[in-house]
């Protein structure tokens, strides 16, 4: 039975029609707070997600423009503008009184009005404020009077200095009828947002690509806490179709990217090939691999072995070559799939692709520095142990429909360990780091949320040191130089 209502006015049920609406309002929000209530409108929810409904409540703003990467010396911007198709971007130091103003940047149709601006020269470690202005560009009308209000954001420290920071890592983003944005209900404040792939569900209903994008893209609550904070992100497989493993060259593949990048692969950091998506980022002394886990696999349905692969031989090389540079305090990889398990869709993770995966985990766990795995997709939570000082945490979905953990997990290989798992939530992991001072860590806090506020349901902080493993715990092969890795390619 729902909590007792009062309306101003009203006397306790009667024969008055007051008293029957206090009544009726008391059933309804009795009704909506059952296990059958939230059932039935989840399904609605559900139905009117997937039938592609575009109507109030799904507003697309025609303006809008959030944080990308940002590092030391470098900022991005991303900005919608329909109405204005000319604007420019003011910034400056908060302790400086002096903007500087990004030359005037035009968008058209062919982009669908977006673009992204990067700022250069930036001081690293160091606050700054910054305004998109869509106003008449004259230079004596360059005031703060008339624009939208300031945002702000913090350059990270220069590469090989400690980093004290914070950033959520998570998956699965739909802008969903009956379940606003708002409730993600985000309470911290965050350094980076690492997102993790299905950004839309455009294989699930019929919402077209750029429908899909632009309602959460332009969405006030994803504003709100992108255009504070840097995004960056990888896609997966529901940005194209289901389990997608098709390769890059499809013409399905092609139309999704080009979707995908405008609205959120433009903010990702250069890849680190001209014609890939995936890319690393350091950020002081810690530094970031981001795979792309669909644009180079094999047939989910091939023989495992030497020639499957996940990553392409190009994408793997690469990442074997950072895995054994040492001079990083901790490094984090990663995937939009999970590494770990045998459960719940085992065509869309590595667990059919293990020849690849013992070979990364192989490299790993010869090399000292600490090293955290990430992954998305499962719309539950875990954190898993792949190899002993190896972890996996897995967070989602962000906003979407979450799902009950499978019955029976099983690990992938001997030795692991389910060490957490909360399902019928929604999720994200707050991680927090001290590369300085005598005690460097790592803290993970995972989040859940239902009705009320997220709430905390597992926590863990590592030492640095206890994370690493001695060196020579194995052999690992010295660096290879691109032509290298181009002849064992077409090998």
């Amino acid at each position: 039975q729902g909590p007792s209502l009062s309306l101003s006015g009203c006397s306790p049920p009667n024969s008055d029609w007051c008293g029957y609406g206090a009544y009726a309002m008391n059933s309804v929000v009795g009704f909506l707070k059952s296990p059958v209530g939230m059932v039935s409108m989840a399904v609605l929810a559900l139905a009117i997600h997937f039938a592609g409904y575009e109507g109030p409540g799904l507003q697309i703003e025609d303006r809008a423009f959030g944080l990308g990467a940002v590092t030391s010396n470098e900022a991005r911007i991303w900005v919608r503008s329909v109405q204005c198709p000319t604007f420019e971007v003011a910034y400056r130091e908060v302790s400086n009184n002096q903007w500087k103003f990004y030359q005037a940047a035009k968008v058209g149709p062919k982009t669908d009005w977006i673009r992204v601006v990067t700022l250069e020269d930036l001081r690293p470690g160091t606050l700054y404020e910054y305004y998109v202005r869509w106003d008449k560009l004259l230079s004596d009308q360059r005031t703060s009077d008339s624009v939208v209000a300031k945002r702000q954001f913090s350059t990270f420290p220069k590469p090989g200095q400690h980093v004290n920071m914070h950033f959520l890592t998570t998956s699965c983003l739909s802008s969903l009828p009956l379940m606003p944005l708002s409730t993600m209900n985000l309470t911290w404040v965050f350094n980076m947002v690492l997102f993790l792939g299905d950004s839309v569900y455009s294989d699930l209903t019929h919402l077209s690509y750029g429908h899909s994008y632009r309602q959460v893209a332009t969405d006030p609550h994803f504003r709100a806490l992108t255009e504070n904070t840097p995004f960056v992100s990888m896609y997966d497989d529901h940005e194209i179709s289901n389990n997608y493993d098709g390769g890059n060259a499809t013409a399905a593949y092609r139309t999704a990217m080009k979707w995908w990048h405008l609205y959120f692969g433009s903010r990702n950091p250069d890849p680190i090939e001209e014609t890939s998506l995936y890319f690393e980022m350091t950020l002081g002394d810690i530094s970031f691999f981001v795979l792309d886990t669909r644009a180079h696999r094999s047939r989910n349905n091939a023989p495992d072995g030497p020639s499957k692969t996940m990553l392409g031989a190009d994408q793997r090389a690469a990442l074997l070559e950072w895995l054994q540079d040492s001079s990083h305090a901790l490094k984090m990889v990663a995937s939009p799939v999970p590494w770990t398990l045998e459960a719940q869709a085992p065509a869309d993770g590595w667990a059919l692709f293990q020849h690849e995966r013992k070979l990364v985990l192989d490299a790993m766990e010869a090399q000292p520095v600490p090293i955290l795995l990430f992954s998305g997709d499962l719309h539950w939570a875990g954190v898993f142990q792949l190899r002993p000082k190896i972890y996996e945490i897995s967070a989602s979905p962000w906003h979407s429909f979450p799902f009950v953990v499978p019955p029976g997990v099983r690990m992938v290989e001997d030795g692991g360990e389910a060490v957490f798992t909360n399902g019928l939530a929604m999720h994200y992991a707050r991680v927090s780091l001290d590369t300085g001072g005598t005690k460097p860590y790592v803290k993970v806090d995972l989040y859940a949320k239902q009705y009320g506020p997220a709430v905390r349901v597992w926590s863990k902080d590592w030492r640095l040191k206890s994370l690493s493993r001695a060196p020579g715990n194995a052999t690992a092969a010295p660096k290879k130089k691109r032509s290298e890795r181009e002849r064992e390619r077409q090998r």
